[in-house]
């Protein structure tokens, strides 16, 4: 039976708890008995096996480390990062409360991968893969439900410090894996992050090292925890009580951030211009979350983030792909999926065209 967040935070939490305890324990002993360095606790031993006073000192054994696939980077990973990195330089419980958060958002991947090794970040030399999700769960919220509104396939290269950004139209008319032709946002409603993965996987044949999913609905948790962000709007238009005005900088809450991306009847290029307002939101985002302000705000910030991201990425992948490629990603050169509209038994679907997945291809290739 699958476990809730809150039985999930709870274990961690409990697990962390013991961590410190046996790290402070040691730290302690290291001061006052002098314990050469080679035979030092590792962070994360066992609690029960702290010394004793008596006796030669005994390192404990050490726990086998589940390896995991790749890296990417993307968006929404920058901002988890930039929150990382930014209460990495704050002592004791800053750290726990981060990792706490990471571990909460972090899941399995059970999609099939196509590379025959994974990429190694350690290494940063090779061109890692992610696939970002933006889910509309609707008033309900909670990543772990909805549609995948907004696709966003990012290769990013450490050896060109360049990273390329492919858009998929959320109408594209795909098979998905056990389900046959379907809009391509419904592969997640279908399963889940996994599905997503192996539907883009097959329809562009490159593979996928990374997932992000975030819940656009809980975005507008974060903005408020940041104290809202600024916009400068591409066109004038309403939404939800909310007026923009094309050109003009305005601050807005999470709210109207969410009203801004959402917006697409108003568009005359439609669901192509909401994506690029939804990356806008993003991006301000970022320069928010980097500021003394959103430093200052970092528990509220992770605590919306925990119910709003969903990654197959641990603490320190992300950590070391930060290091490794955040050249790569601050250059980014992207590329749009565009097709024609068509309406099949009475759905509208959007059918792209095969030069445009052939050029799509060879786009993400140019990293790769």
């Amino acid at each position: 039976m699958a476990r809730t967040r809150r039985e999930r935070r709870q274990d961690i939490n409990r697990r962390l708890e013991e961590e410190m305890n046996h790290t402070q324990a040691n730290e302690s002993y290291e001061k006052y008995n002098h314990v050469p360095p080679q035979y030092r606790p590792q962070e994360g031993g066992n609690s029960h096996q702290q010394y004793s006073g008596q006796g030669p000192y005994q390192e404990p054994p050490r726990k086998k480390k589940r390896r995991r696939r790749g890296c990417g980077c993307g968006c929404w990973a920058w901002i988890l990062l930039l929150i990382l990195l930014a209460v990495a330089a704050i002592a004791g419980k800053a750290f726990y409360d981060v990792r706490s958060s990471v571990e909460l958002i972090n899941t399995d991947s059970n999609y099939t991968q196509m590379r025959e090794q994974p990429v190694s970040l350690a290494r940063g030399s090779e061109t890692a893969n992610a696939l970002l999700l933006g889910i509309d769960s609707g008033e309900s919220g909670g990543v772990e439900q909805g549609r995948s509104d907004t696709m966003v396939v990012m290769a990013a290269n450490p050896k060109t410090d360049t990273s390329h950004m492919l858009s998929i139209p959320r109408d594209s008319y795909v098979d998905i894996p056990g389900y046959g032709m379907d809009k391509i946002n419904h592969a997640y409603s279908y399963g889940g992050a996994d599905l997503s993965v192996e539907t883009v996987q097959n329809m562009l044949g490159i593979p996928i090292d990374y997932y992000f999913a975030v819940d656009m609905e809980g975005l507008k948790n974060v903005i408020d925890a940041l104290g809202g962000i600024t916009i400068v709007p591409t066109l004038s238009f309403s939404q939800s009580g909310y007026s923009f005005q094309a050109g003009v900088a305005q601050e807005v809450d999470g709210a109207g951030a969410l009203a801004y991306s959402r917006n697409r009847q108003d568009d005359p290029t439609g669901d192509y211009g909401r994506q690029e307002r939804q990356r806008q939101v993003i991006t301000s985002t970022m320069d928010q979350v980097s500021s003394v302000e959103g430093i200052a705000n970092y528990p509220s910030i992770l605590t919306a983030l925990e119910d709003s991201v969903l990654t197959n990425a641990s603490l320190g992948e992300m950590l070391t792909g930060f290091v490794n490629y955040r050249s790569a990603a601050s250059n980014v050169d992207q590329f749009q999926l565009t097709g024609s509209g068509q309406m099949i038994n009475g759905i509208y679907y959007e059918i792209i065209p095969d030069d445009q997945l052939i050029q799509a291809q060879a786009f993400l290739q140019e990293e790769i």
